[in-house]
């Protein structure tokens, strides 16, 4: 017998066709800067009559399959997780650089790209239709640039074949070193003030779909998905100097400001002009600040900014990314 080596048990996708979710396509790409962990998810319900001790019966209910997923920011692999996470688009296109523009619509719902997903290895392995991101938290420091989240899919099939000669995407991380933070009053102006004393950030999207289950004997799993109210915010610890007690006077007003957290890498191959870029763009209000503390030998706090539209602007949020990525 051979065993099931836990370090060999990696992941593919396949990009499903957005018209028909959840109809099963090979898994022919390999994402490297992420780990993906998956399990099933079932309710069973149990019985147990009158003058038993013990459950007579276990109905099977819903099966799905949901998981967590972590790694490491890239300008590449990223679009992936945002097509699913917030919105399909196409890239619009100057010579070898291809500009990724997604952000959600606020009063119209999104198409979410949809994945099949394998994983295994040679000895057993196992699929799912239906993939879709429905989470994602993004870590910043000057040490490390972290991705994590969740998503979730249709019921597995167990004991398959992997999908042979998977196209790994081309690996190009995001250096925690080349970030800058800026905090401006309007959307015109975004990026022109820069925050020099902010030491962390995090950027937290859940709650963005979840299935549908109507009573169907057609569906051995959910059905379809559904937008939910997300939630969205940002939180930061920034030096309790000049620039950080302005989001004191942010908290008491309610004003709406504009975040930009960006990072541009070395040229694009092919357009000597345009560099690799990841940009993250929201409209913030300060919800709350917390306690005093250090960081680093610095005195701080933390602010927690909640992600909201903007009518002038025309949405929440934007992410941009600037890569040789044609399409997924």
């Amino acid at each position: 017998m051979t065993d099931v080596a836990s370090i060999a048990q990696g992941a593919q996708i396949g990009v499903e066709n957005t018209g028909t979710p959840g109809t099963a396509v090979p898994a022919d790409t390999i994402l490297n800067s992420i780990s993906l962990t998956d399990g099933v998810e079932g309710t069973n319900e149990t019985f147990r009559p009158d003058g038993h001790k013990y459950a007579a019966l276990t109905i099977p209910g819903k099966e799905w399959t949901t998981a967590d997923y972590e790694g490491k920011l890239t300008y590449t692999d990223f679009a992936y997780l945002l097509c699913s996470l917030i919105r399909s688009v196409t890239p619009s296109t100057t010579g070898a650089m291809k500009k990724w523009v997604i952000a959600p619509q606020n009063a119209a719902e999104d198409t979410h790209q949809t994945y099949s997903i394998e994983k295994g290895g040679s000895v057993l392995a196992h699929s799912y239709a239906y993939g879709i991101f429905d989470s994602l938290k993004i870590d910043i420091s000057r040490d490390a640039a972290d991705i994590s989240g969740t998503l979730f899919g249709q019921r597995i099939t167990d004991s398959i074949a992997m999908t042979g000669a998977p196209t790994a995407v081309a690996l190009t991380p995001v250096l925690p070193r080349l970030f800058d933070v800026a905090l401006d009053t309007t959307s015109a102006g975004l990026g022109s003030t820069k925050l020099l004393r902010a030491f962390t950030g995090s950027i937290n999207l859940g709650n963005l779909v979840g299935p549908i289950w109507p009573i169907d004997s057609a569906n051995a799993s959910f059905a379809s998905h559904v937008e939910l109210e997300p939630a969205a915010s940002i939180t930061m610890f920034v030096e309790h100097d000049a620039a950080g007690s302005a989001f004191l006077a942010l908290l008491r007003s309610g004003d709406t400001r504009f975040l930009r957290l960006k990072a541009v890498g070395d040229t694009v191959a092919g357009t000597p002009s345009a560099t690799y870029l990841w940009q993250f763009d929201a409209a913030v209000k300060v919800k709350q600040l917390g306690k005093h503390s250090d960081r680093e030998g610095i005195y701080g706090w933390e602010v927690t900014l909640d992600i909201v539209n903007d009518d002038t602007w025309g949405k929440p949020y934007e992410f941009t990314l600037q890569n040789a990525l044609a399409a997924l």
